[in-house]
């Protein structure tokens, strides 16, 4: 099937989400609408691996090929690995392991993090996170917890975390120590744009990214549908490498995506 994004070289997908009864049914919508990704988050029930048997598995690899078709992945978000409770760590890294299993089963190309974060306390005069108070600490679990799935995933899809939520010196630290090492970058624009943190750590690691997280920001509100904000998107694409990074619109529902996509297409001349 002619695409024109394949054509130019972009791999532009959509955030599945609620609306689908199953990642067949994402394809299929996806395809209809001139995507040629889609990034299934695994927070939604109708994508959660025991669903899907081994004949479902080979069908949609199937539907991959016959279409050119990129999957990326969103690992689900009720999980920690910045908690000093191991024994929710450690359930975390093992959903994680069963994610990136499924993911690569399915021919996944990315696979998207979020670390978690600590608790926070409001003192009388600010908050207090426990990350920046045991900081050492915290670097050291959110470390061990990155490099055990750097050494499962064993470069088998490229493992992507992402600027979400609070982002600390913790979160810094941790995830520089592995860029480039079996670990890279989900940038969300949209996050970063509001966030002068996450923009300055994304800005210096432009090199790392593999996966990018498109939205606009309006009225102080970030997933917005591209075009009715501030963020220029098309820069913001331009400087990463358009050859080894998914673009994945991040504006919901689906429908909403499909209409980013067309705002899109023209910010980027694209006919």
């Amino acid at each position: 099937m002619y695409n024109v994004l394949g054509v130019r070289g972009l791999r532009i997908g959509f955030s599945a989400t609620c609306g689908f009864d199953s990642i067949k049914d994402v394809i299929e919508f996806a395809v209809e609408k001139g995507f040629n990704a889609a990034e299934i988050n695994l927070n939604v029930p109708e994508f959660l691996p025991e669903r899907y048997s081994m004949d479902d598995i080979k069908d949609i690899k199937a539907m991959l090929e016959q279409n050119d078709f990129w999957l990326t992945f969103h690992a689900p978000e009720d999980i920690n690995l910045c908690t000093y409770q191991k024994k929710l760590c450690r359930s975390s890294i093992d959903i994680l392991k069963d994610c990136i299993d499924f993911a690569y089963g399915l021919g996944g190309k990315r696979f998207t993090f979020h670390a978690g974060a600590s608790v926070e306390f409001t003192m009388v005069d600010k908050s207090l996170r426990l990350e920046d108070y045991y900081r050492s600490e915290y670097v050291g679990i959110l470390k061990d917890s990155i490099k055990e799935l750097i050494d499962y995933n064993d470069a088998r899809i490229i493992l992507c975390a992402e600027n979400a939520g609070y982002f600390s010196e913790t979160k810094d630290k941790a995830f520089q120590h592995f860029l480039g090492g079996g670990l890279f970058l989900t940038w969300d624009i949209g996050h970063a744009y509001i966030n002068k943190i996450q923009m300055d750590f994304m800005m210096k690691n432009l090199k790392f990214v593999r996966n990018m997280h498109v939205h606009d920001v309006a009225g102080g509100k970030d997933h917005r549908i591209i075009g009715t904000g501030k963020v220029d998107v098309p820069y913001y694409m331009s400087l990463v490498d358009k050859d080894d990074v998914s673009f994945i619109i991040e504006v919901r529902p689906a429908e909403a995506a499909v209409q980013s996509l067309h705002e899109l297409k023209q910010l980027l001349d694209l006919k």
